[in-house]
């Protein structure tokens, strides 16, 4: 034997819904139409919001090609300053090695010039 609760009403989907002695109140239909109206977006908003995300993104993507172009120009004039920079600093070497002390006396001695030693720092020419 079953026994029904007459507070429950089946429902065809799901579990059975409590009865409420109180009458539907007249506002909760119209809350409802308040919030299936204020789910409702125009189709010119969804428009405007497409065409609008669309030029962000192009946007965006221009500016990302943009910076790439600026990097691969600034990592081009990085190398050249690089190959530059050593290029001056083996100059500089060589001018360094040629006009040392060891250079100049090396050609001092070839001109017939004499080394004072240490203790005189004065080279005399042999006429």
């Amino acid at each position: 034997m079953m026994v029904r609760s007459p507070l429950l009403v089946p429902v065809d989907f799901g579990t059975p819904k409590r009865v409420t002695a109180r009458p539907a109140k007249p506002e909760a239909k119209s809350r409802i139409h308040t919030a299936i109206k204020a789910m409702y977006v125009p189709a010119w908003k969804i428009l405007a919001g497409t065409v609008l995300a669309g030029l962000f993104g192009t946007v965006y993507l221009h500016h990302v090609f943009t910076t790439q172009a600026i990097l691969r120009e600034v990592t081009l004039l990085q190398q050249t300053y690089e190959k530059a920079m050593t290029r001056h600093d083996d100059l500089r070497f060589t001018y360094e090695r040629m006009t040392g002390p060891a250079d100049v006396y090396n050609r001092a001695r070839g001109y017939g010039m004499v080394d004072g030693g240490p203790a005189d720092d004065v080279i005399i020419m042999r006429n």
